[in-house]
C-alpha cells in the first residue's frame, strides 16, 4: 500500500511538471512570435503601407496562424488556430512624450497633416489560439515600441 501511494505521488509529480513544461514553451514561442513581428514592423518605413493609419486614430489588425500554410493569415481564425496576432499602430507627436505618456486624446488622426506626427506607437499581442496545450495557461505576449520619425 505505501509503494502504491509513493508510485501515484510521483505520478502527479510528473503530471503536473509536463503541463508547466509546455505552458513554458508555449509561452516562449508567444514571446518569440511577438518580439520578431514587432522588429519587422519597427524596421519599416515611417509612413509605409505596415504603418499608415488610413482613417481614424489607429491601424489595427488582426491575424491567425495557419498551420497547413505555415504563415500568418488575415482575418476570422478557425477554431485550430494555435496562434492569433493583434497589431496596433498609432501615431502621436512628439509633445505628447512632454508629460512622459502617450494617451489616447494625443493621437493624431490618419489623413492628418503629416507634420503632426513624430512617433509611431507599434504594439503586437499574440495570445494562444483554440488549440493551445492541454490544461496549460498561457498569457498573451504584448511587446510595445515606439519608433521616430
Amino acid at each position: 500500500m505505501l509503494f502504491l501511494s509513493i508510485v501515484l505521488g510521483a505520478a502527479q509529480l510528473l503530471a503536473r511538471a509536463a503541463l508547466q513544461t509546455a505552458a513554458g514553451r508555449a509561452a516562449t514561442a508567444g514571446a518569440n512570435l511577438t518580439r520578431s513581428r514587432a522588429e519587422e514592423l519597427a524596421r519599416s518605413s515611417f509612413d509605409g503601407p505596415a504603418l499608415r493609419i488610413e482613417s481614424g486614430f489607429e491601424r489595427r489588425v488582426t491575424e491567425y496562424w495557419d498551420p497547413a500554410e505555415d504563415r500568418w493569415q488575415p482575418g476570422r481564425p478557425p477554431a485550430s488556430s494555435p496562434w492569433l496576432r493583434t497589431i496596433v499602430v498609432r501615431q502621436y507627436p512628439s509633445s505628447a512624450l512632454a508629460d512622459g505618456a502617450l494617451s489616447d486624446d494625443e493621437a493624431v488622426a490618419g489623413g492628418a497633416n503629416p507634420a503632426l506626427s513624430h512617433l509611431k506607437e507599434i504594439r503586437v499581442t499574440v495570445r494562444p489560439g483554440g488549440r493551445g496545450p492541454v490544461g496549460a495557461r498561457t498569457r498573451p505576449a504584448t511587446y510595445r515600441l515606439l519608433k521616430s520619425y
